[in-house]
């Protein structure tokens, strides 16, 4: 199945109160926002930017 199919349908369960188990942990959605974060500023520098 399509990805974005699979994440409207669990967004559609939790929003009308069905249990749900998370897709990601919180270290995982955190590391993800580091990456943007990260991904932003090098494209402003245009230098590498560490996300250690």
């Amino acid at each position: 199945a399509d990805g974005w199919f699979l994440e409207i349908a669990h967004f559609a369960k939790a929003v009308t109160g069905r249990k749900v188990k998370p897709i990601t942990t919180l270290e995982q959605s955190r590391n993800s926002v580091k990456i943007v974060a990260a991904e932003k500023e090098s494209i402003k520098t245009m230098e590498r930017v560490s996300i250690v």
